[in-house]
């Protein structure tokens, strides 16, 4: 993470996908750290040839659809660690509420 702003954090990232759906856009990128993983998603991964478990690393956020974004820049990005949304891996259940 790059900094503290405002109750949240600044951290950049490339954009490596860009969806552009009318109301909002959504980035795709990578961040670096440990990566948490369940055995359950490991084995799907390896059964599927992936090589990559779901969820991975990659992260989706939400833009407003006047972001200048593009595919393949930096983009600096602000984090408000509140409305993170946890979801169970095995059945879906929401563990932030």
């Amino acid at each position: 993470m790059d900094g503290r702003l405002a109750d949240g954090l600044t951290f950049t990232a490339v954009v490596e996908v860009l969806e552009s759906l009318g109301a909002d856009k959504y980035p795709y990128f990578r961040v670096e750290g440990a990566r948490a993983t369940a055995k359950e998603l490991e084995e799907l991964a390896a059964d599927a040839g992936t090589g990559d478990a779901p969820g991975s690393d990659q992260v989706v956020a939400r833009l407003d659809p006047a972001s200048r974004a593009r595919e393949g820049q930096q983009l600096r990005l602000w984090f408000d660690p509140g409305k993170l949304h946890l979801f169970n891996p095995g059945n879906g259940a929401h563990l932030t509420l």
